[in-house]
């Protein structure tokens, strides 16, 4: 059919239960891409006669009134009234479910979770019910759950319960101004895989966990840092001089008289150094799970950046482009230089000369690279069956949910 069009759906959850044949019969093809399809047994016969190519995680036989709950960031299942209606939850984040929430559990019909799922153990027979596209864990019923890495300051043995057990799904970081000695006197313990102490106080601390935890033993004086961070003044002038980092460790051009000044430094996570920082790094001796030596001007976290050769130049030691939206490459710089001096990480939309492309490819990692001139070409810009179609013939929809 010369002017039919094809249609393609994106969302959460596609509702199919009230589709007519009537309605998508001028389509080509139907593309829907969704966590979850609801279908009925109307609605079956109709979707099997529909040129239909389905990629979704679950279909579900829904019969009657339903309500979508949707949630980005955090949401809680928690103990209360039972819903008359059918549920589907998606939540883009963490979801957590809390204990003695069996009955509420069975209002669900379905629960997408794009992110990290916590449950109870008694929860574990309703998990057919949920779709997880990230983490489980389970933690135990009789526990307070914590963040991932949980950080016991100078306030949590004030805020402790009398016999309370806490859950941290990763590791448990005693600060120097805990105080584990209250801590002891309530009797409280946590459970988790992992905990962090300084050397003087490991015999205090270890008696608030089980044998079974791993112990990381910190020099006295080294201070926790819960996320990434640049080096610089103002790091060293709150935390000091020993740092445990969660999260990448990055030194940019100001960051370098600082290095010196280190006397401990532990990385969960990457580190992020310049070309000439390297030498005064390695003495440090410091632990991390990941390095990375990036040319000499890093760039990141840009809205657009435009790279052209007299920018090359001024940067003898090259550029680093780091979680860049939109990256143009002028017509002026060589193959060369791309690979001499240009390196390209988790950038988004870039845009080049066609005899530019392979360097790009070689030095960068690019969702959607595209040369000037070729529509629809390039790494992630093209539709997922690899075909140029004309954009007239092609009707696109992006929702949370959607009836059909």
């Amino acid at each position: 059919m010369k002017g039919a069009k094809n249609f393609n759906l994106n969302c959460d959850v596609c509702d199919a239960r009230r589709i007519t044949e009537e309605s998508y019969k001028e389509y080509e093809r139907l593309t829907i891409n969704a966590d979850i399809l609801l279908t009925d047994k109307r609605s079956k016969p109709v979707l099997d006669s529909l040129p239909i190519k389905l990629n979704v995680d679950a279909v579900l036989d829904v019969e009657g009134e339903t309500r979508l709950i949707t949630q980005n960031g955090y949401y809680e299942i928690t103990p209360g009234e039972v819903s008359d209606m059918q549920l589907i939850l998606v939540v883009n984040g963490r979801l957590h479910i809390a204990p003695k929430t069996e009955e509420v559990l069975k209002s669900y019909a379905a629960i997408v979770v794009n992110g990290c799922l916590e449950y109870p153990q008694g929860a574990s027979p309703y998990l057919s019910r949920i779709t997880v596209n990230g983490q489980s864990e389970c933690y135990p019923e009789d526990c307070t759950v914590l963040k991932r890495t949980a950080l016991v300051d100078k306030y949590f043995a004030v805020r402790a319960k009398e016999n309370a057990r806490y859950y941290a799904a990763k590791m448990v970081v005693l600060s120097e101004e805990a105080d584990l000695q209250k801590l002891k006197e309530k009797k409280v313990h946590f459970v988790t895989k992992e905990f962090a102490v300084t050397e003087s106080r490991i015999e205090e601390a270890a008696a608030l966990f089980d044998e079974t935890a791993e112990l990381l033993v910190l020099p006295d004086g080294c201070r926790y840092v819960p996320e990434g961070v640049v080096l610089g003044e103002s790091l060293l002038e709150r935390y000091g001089t020993k740092l445990y980092v969660n999260g990448d460790f990055t030194c940019n051009e100001e960051s370098t008289p600082f290095l010196e000044r280190l006397e401990y430094l532990k990385v969960k996570g990457c580190v992020k150094l310049l070309k000439a920082q390297e030498e005064s790094f390695q003495k440090l001796n410091a632990e991390y799970e990941d390095i990375r030596v990036i040319k000499g001007l890093l760039l990141e976290n840009k809205l657009s950046v435009t790279v052209d050769a007299a920018l090359l130049q001024s940067v003898p030691d090259g550029i680093g482009l780091e979680n860049c939206v939109n990256v143009s490459v002028e017509p002026d710089v060589t193959s060369e230089q791309i690979l001499e001096l240009l390196q390209i990480k988790n950038c988004v939309n870039v845009t080049c000369e066609k005899k530019q492309k392979s360097a790009l490819e070689a030095v960068g990692n690019i969702v959607c690279l595209k040369a000037r001139g070729e529509e629809g070409q390039g790494n992630g810009c093209s539709d997922k069956d690899g075909e140029r179609q004309e954009e007239s013939r092609q009707s696109f929809v992006n929702a949370d949910t959607y009836i059909l």
